[in-house]
């Protein structure tokens, strides 16, 4: 068990960069798309320049951890893309003088250093002790005091966490480096393609299986709220009666909710964790469908013939963002979670599907297909404000960070057979990188805050 510690010392925030920030999608959503445009040419923000000082040990095997740590923080926030890095060979203040004395700001300043980290390391019973702090270089007073407990072996998550305290102080935004991400692992041909749920950490790390080997389908991975829960789909042997399971993760045991003739789609959770909302089809049509995970009881949503599918609550579970053919094409709805007031909100050309509605409640993410290509793209929940933030030939299954700032999706590039990757990007679309798994996989999920093992 790690122990974690996180006093805030001063409750100072740039300023600059939050209004910064909110002019920049003031500027990327001022009003929808009038035609597909995926280049953005205003409202870049620059980089939040910072120090992130080495660790300075008598111990080399804790200044190489050490070394490790600072590494591992500088890859989360450069992945953000609100951070630059001073070169350390242009330091001024030497290393030594830093951690005995603290910093001299005015030799920071004169690097255009905004933001200076300390970090030290010191061995304890239980394994080692991470001191870290956090200076704001203008003002001179000290933003952040952390201290974490844990074995040696647990330095990359002491690293996610520091990254988080980094990100939240000079941001003003929760940070996601503390959090998993769940899809389908999936390897051979595609005929007799072997499929997989496995979890990891946010970059990469830490990979393992959930499920078996097997050429069963198994799909849609999600998250409950508190992270410790999986929902997803298991169409069983020989893959013909799709089954709804629930998984918890600690301890990988599976209960089926329930067996659906035809097909099942998409079972996602409520906000609170008591429900499931999930698409079934019968007779050539699919509705939205309710579970109470306790009573178990179902009742229906919505009816019709048509083809409800890819269901998403609001953050605060009033509300259900969904697609249909209501309208003669694949579009974008919303009602309210029994089902009424029901209206679209997708407007722009093609076809739209896989809506996912942000933590903060702000944007909602989804698919869209026109000419040819799919694209990665959010709108505001009144359908307004349209960005495309990514495209390929098949870009699909967004799903969004802990703090609603990033967004991991599937991509298939045909020019290399049809390989499926993992990748993330930033609501803006400027950043963009690709997640190391072992082999192909889709269907990602990112856990909350609450996923943090």
């Amino acid at each position: 068990m790690m122990q974690y510690t996180l006093m805030i010392m001063q409750s100072v925030r740039y300023g600059f960069l939050k209004k910064a920030l909110a002019l920049v999608f003031f500027i990327l959503c001022a009003g929808p798309l009038s035609a597909l445009n995926l280049k953005i040419s205003q409202g870049h923000v620059a980089p939040i320049p910072i120090a992130l000082t080495p660790a300075r040990e008598a111990d080399a095997a804790l200044t190489e951890i050490g070394r490790d740590i600072i590494q591992k923080i500088e890859m989360n926030l450069k992945f953000s893309g609100g951070f630059s890095f001073i070169d350390e060979r242009a330091y001024v203040q030497d290393m030594r003088n830093l951690h005995e004395n603290g910093p001299r700001f005015g030799d920071w300043r004169i690097l255009n250093a905004h933001a200076l980290t300390r970090l030290s390391l010191k061995r304890i019973p239980e394994g080692i002790l991470l001191t870290f702090h956090l200076y704001d270089v203008m003002t001179q007073k000290e933003l952040v005091g952390l201290s974490i407990k844990g074995r040696t072996d647990q330095w990359r998550r002491m690293a996610h966490k520091v990254s988080d305290s980094i990100y939240k102080s000079l941001t003003g935004d929760e940070g996601y480096f503390d959090t998993q991400i769940a899809y389908v692992h999936e390897t051979g041909s595609r005929v007799h393609r072997r499929r997989q749920i496995a979890i990891m950490d946010q970059d990469g790390h830490n990979h393992r299986f959930l499920t078996p080997k097997t050429q069963n389908i198994v799909l849609s991975p999600r998250f409950s709220p508190s992270g410790q829960r999986l929902v997803y789909l298991d169409f069983g042997k020989n893959n013909r009666v799709p089954r709804v399971r629930i998984m918890d993760i600690k301890t990988q045991k599976n209960q089926t909710l329930g067996e659906f003739p035809g097909m099942t789609f998409a079972p996602r959770f409520s906000p609170n964790g008591q429900k499931v909302m999930m698409s079934l089809a019968r007779n050539g049509s699919s509705a939205l469908y309710e579970m109470d995970l306790v009573s178990r009881s179902v009742k229906s949503i919505t009816s019709g013939p048509f083809l409800d599918t890819s269901p998403c609550y609001s953050p605060d579970g009033e509300r259900v963002v969904f697609n249909t053919n209501r309208s003669g094409t694949q579009q974008i709805y919303l009602m309210d979670a029994n089902g009424d007031n029901m209206r679209r909100i997708s407007y722009g050309p093609g076809r739209y599907a896989t809506p996912v509605w942000s933590p903060r409640g702000d944007w909602i993410a989804f698919t869209k297909m026109s000419g040819g290509q799919f694209y990665i793209g959010v709108m505001r929940p009144d359908g307004s404000g349209e960005r495309l933030i990514t495209t390929h030939n098949v870009v699909e299954d967004p799903s969004w960070s802990a703090n609603g700032r990033m967004i991991i999706f599937s991509r298939t590039d045909p020019r290399i057979h049809g390989k499926s990757t993992l990748n993330a990007v930033d609501i803006t679309g400027f950043h963009e990188r690709l997640i190391n798994i072992p082999a192909e996989g889709s269907g990602p999920t990112w856990s909350g805050t609450g996923g943090k093992h």
